[in-house]
């Protein structure tokens, strides 16, 4: 990371409007850059806060009104004079030092934009000249051109970088290495910064500024694409100072600090979901085609450890429109470092081979998580059946690792796994230590072939398992966890149901992956109208096909519900459904738990009610 060069510097005078390229600007500390986003249109639908910051929601915005880029906004920052206007009407001016021609201006405003819930559109100015920036703790953004370079070609259509709306555009900088800097103090000009967080995307950056059309679903094609839906960083300054395109960017050092306090923030997206770069420190081979990769994760002494059985995303990096991401489940951790036991696919499997190419001590790669609820639950005195097959044994070793220092950990456990030979057999000795040290534990162990000169026993046979495996084991109270090819999973949860198990106490799970996710909207199926109910907020609405999603019924409505991407993929809208019926007008990429609804992408098709 030498070398970073400052490319262009914006500033956008009115939040979600076009922005000004900048010659030199000076940067503030605890401000950013001056007059960037001070004055907003306020949507009527929510009210803007008298001194603090407002989320995004109270204000007229491009995730519903793509038009916006088409605006010429024109700012004097030394005059503070400004004029607005639209793309087929009359500019209107105002000298904000002249607070009464806000008047005159507002109903101009307001003749542009719907009529809100609570009052008519109108310009709006921040205590202080603050920013209504995207999180209310980071000023500034920062795009990296060779990241949005590097999108364009995989998806062979030309990305503006402006569609990212950043305030400084480095280049110089590999291809997603911006995430590399959050947690560094960095020097620009005269001024000093900290990168807090990675920015997560929504369908704003689905829109073109060159014709205010929504020509692609970004946050489902980067979903595809990279498994994420980060682009860019945000950051703070800390020392003021002189900033001109073309300075250099150079590394300070650390400032981890600095990402303690946005981990801690609750308007921004949660860390977990964070693309970084974890330095590979070890790699151990324990098969004929399974090595494990011993990971250091730079947040992981900032956030919670991992729950035994969750996973990690994989983003790899090159050439080409092939999404090199996958899901790898956490087969250990200790401490700050995290371990993949990944088998190698071969041909087939394109990034499992890659890893197993590149990844050596030394080096890093880029991930994400953890992720899923496929984990060890609270202590329970209840047997634990852990049955899996291949590479399907790494949750279970996980499990077993965490329960043997918990105080469960005389609880009964069976484990029962089943390989195709014992050269192909990774991580089974570290099973059978654990088990030898726990007090009440069984294994059984079906290989397909055995070796030469190996016969079968009690503990091991040869062949698969069959229906009788779970006779005479106390299976009707149990909690099971299966893990393995999707037959072996749903065989093994027949064959435990029918022996008595509680189908809500087999845990199993389906991993994301880039051929479940799909950008191609449906049509509303019926037009309404229908009252929707958000029960915690003892709000009940009209909803009409014009109306939109459930997400943009409640903005309407002035709540403020959880949301990112707005665009169906990332599933911080979830919400759970009491009653009524929903139609998702775009597929989503996971599994989604009884009864509950994306919000951002379901429409009613019958008097509903929401648990929000």
């Amino acid at each position: 990371m030498h070398n970073i060069r400052l490319s262009a510097i914006y500033r956008y005078p009115i939040k979600g409007f076009g922005g000004q390229p900048l010659p030199e600007t000076e940067f503030i500390a605890g401000k950013g850059i001056a007059f960037d986003r001070f004055l907003g249109v306020a949507n009527g639908h929510a009210n803007i806060a008298d001194e603090g910051w407002s989320p995004c929601q109270g204000f007229v915005r491009m995730t519903k009104n793509e038009g916006l880029p088409l605006f010429r906004i024109d700012f004097d920052g030394i005059g503070l004079t400004l004029s607005m206007t639209p793309p087929d009407g009359e500019s209107v001016s105002i000298d904000l030092m002249q607070p009464y021609d806000l008047e005159a201006v507002n109903h101009r405003i307001a003749s542009w934009f719907p009529q809100g819930r609570l009052f008519a559109p109108q310009l709006v100015r921040r205590h202080q000249d603050l920013g209504w920036w995207d999180v209310d703790d980071a000023p500034l953004s920062i795009i990296n051109l060779v990241t949005v370079a590097s999108l364009a070609r995989k998806t062979g259509q030309d990305i503006n970088p402006m569609r990212f709306r950043g305030n400084l555009y480095v280049d110089r900088l590999a291809a997603w290495h911006e995430f590399a800097m959050v947690g560094k103090r960095l020097r620009i000009g005269e001024a000093e910064i900290e990168v807090l967080r990675p920015i997560e995307r929504c369908k704003a950056t689905s829109i073109d500024p060159k014709n205010g059309k929504s020509t692609m679903n970004m946050p489902a094609m980067l979903s595809r694409l990279e498994g994420h839906l980060y682009v860019g960083v945000h950051a703070k300054v800390v020392k003021s100072g002189t900033v001109r395109p073309g300075d250099t960017i150079e590394i300070l050092g650390d400032a981890s600090y600095g990402t303690l306090a946005a981990l801690r923030n609750p308007n921004a997206p949660k860390p977990e979901n964070w693309p970084r770069f974890a330095a590979v420190v070890q790699r151990v081979n324990e098969s004929e085609d399974v090595d494990s990769f011993w990971l250091q994760d730079p947040l992981m002494r900032l956030c919670a450890q991992a729950h035994p059985g969750q996973h990690l995303r994989v983003h790899l990096q090159a050439d080409g429109d092939v999404p090199l991401w996958r899901t790898y489940t956490i087969s250990g951790t200790d401490g700050d470092r995290l371990r993949l036991s990944i088998k190698n696919e071969g041909p087939t499997g394109k990034v499992s081979n890659l890893m197993h190419k590149r990844l050596v001590p030394g080096g890093q790669v880029c991930i994400t998580g953890p992720f899923g609820s496929f984990h060890l639950r609270a202590p329970s005195s209840q047997p634990l059946f852990l049955i899996s097959a291949g590479i399907g044994i790494t949750p279970m070793v996980a499990i077993l690792r965490t329960l043997e220092h918990r105080e469960d950990r005389a609880r009964p456990v069976y484990v029962l796994h089943r390989a195709h030979k014992r050269s192909k057999l990774a991580l089974w000795s570290e099973v059978q230590a654990i088990l030898d040290r726990l007090p009440f534990s069984k294994s059984l162990l079906f290989l397909s072939q055995l070796d030469d000169g190996e016969k079968a026993s009690g503990a091991v046979r040869q062949g698969a398992p069959d229906v009788t495996v779970f006779d005479s084991m106390p299976v009707r109270d149990a909690e099971a966890f299966v893990c393995g090819p999707t037959p072996f999973i749903a065989t093994m949860r027949q064959w435990l149901c029918a022996a008595g198990t509680a189908p809500e106490s087999i845990y199993s799970e389906t991993f994301a992956s880039p051929s479940a996710i799909r950008a191609e909207p449906r049509p509303v199926p019926l037009p309404g109208p229908f009252k929707v109910k958000f029960a915690r907020n003892e709000t009940t609405v009209d909803w009409r096909g014009e109306d939109g999603s459930l997400l943009d019924l409640a903005d309407n409505a002035g709540l403020n519900l959880a949301a990112n991407c707005r665009a169906g993929v990332c599933g911080a809208c979830r919400q759970s459904l009491k009653t009524g019926t929903v139609a998702h007008l775009t597929e989503p990429p996971f599994p989604l738990g009884p009864n509950e609804v994306l919000t951002c992408c379901s429409v009613p098709t019958s008097d509903v009610v929401l648990d929000a």
